[in-house]
């Protein structure tokens, strides 16, 4: 039966004296792909780091697989987060230590989770690049290894900001697949896009930002 991943009661959230977000109430269960739509500068992104507690936000409460967001632990267990310019913390590594620090902070079975992650590459396309500096890898490629890191252990709820945007027609439909993969395995999908014709082919639900709420207008 379907569970919550993520809960968002009431949540208010203003911006530089505008709001934003005004007593937003949202849900999403397992084996749902979720899609967030809105103008742009309309708030998806800070949206995106309010629910995962990287932006404060002003009134409200956020559950993640029935966890409070000031439970920070059980959070980084059970979600996981790309941001639409990826991030460079991890610039100086390739994204084959990158997954081996993933291991080491989840404490994931080595030679297991390598195994998975050589085989991800492949579907993914980036098999040629685990060896070189995620600095030197192009937007959608490295956009790709970080999605990658995220699936490595296999988090309840995962979130991606763009992540379409910068692949090309193959990477988009092997990242489709890994969201219904996920999908079909009880795990939810949470992801932003300014491409309408991707709705219909990814998404099981659209949510859309306007007038400071989140209106669910497609299941």
């Amino acid at each position: 039966m379907p569970h919550s991943t993520l809960e968002v009661f009431n949540l208010s959230k203003a911006f530089q004296k505008q709001m934003l977000f005004e007593n937003v109430n949202l849900q999403i269960h397992s084996g749902e792909i979720c899609a967030l739509v809105g103008k742009n500068g309309i708030g998806k992104t800070i949206f995106l780091k309010c629910i995962l507690g990287y932006e404060p936000f002003d009134d409200g409460e956020v559950t993640i697989a029935g966890h409070q967001l000031n439970n920070r632990e059980q959070i980084r267990l059970h979600s996981a987060y790309i941001p639409s310019d990826g991030h460079d913390l991890c610039d100086l590594l390739t994204p084959l230590e990158y997954y081996r620090f993933i291991i080491a902070v989840y404490q994931l079975p080595e030679r297991e989770t390598l195994h998975y992650a050589s085989n991800l590459s492949v579907q993914l396309g980036i098999e040629s690049h685990l060896e070189r500096l995620m600095k030197e890898l192009s937007f959608g490629t490295k956009k790709k290894a970080l999605l990658l890191g995220a699936l490595l252990y296999d988090p309840a709820l995962l979130i991606c900001d763009e992540i379409f945007e910068g692949l090309d027609q193959s990477s988009v439909e092997a990242v489709i697949s890994l969201f219904k993969e996920r999908a079909r395995n009880n795990r939810s999908v949470l992801f932003t896009t300014h491409l309408q014709d991707l709705l219909e082919a990814v998404s099981t639900v659209v949510y859309r930002i306007e007038n400071n709420q989140i209106m669910q207008i497609a299941k």
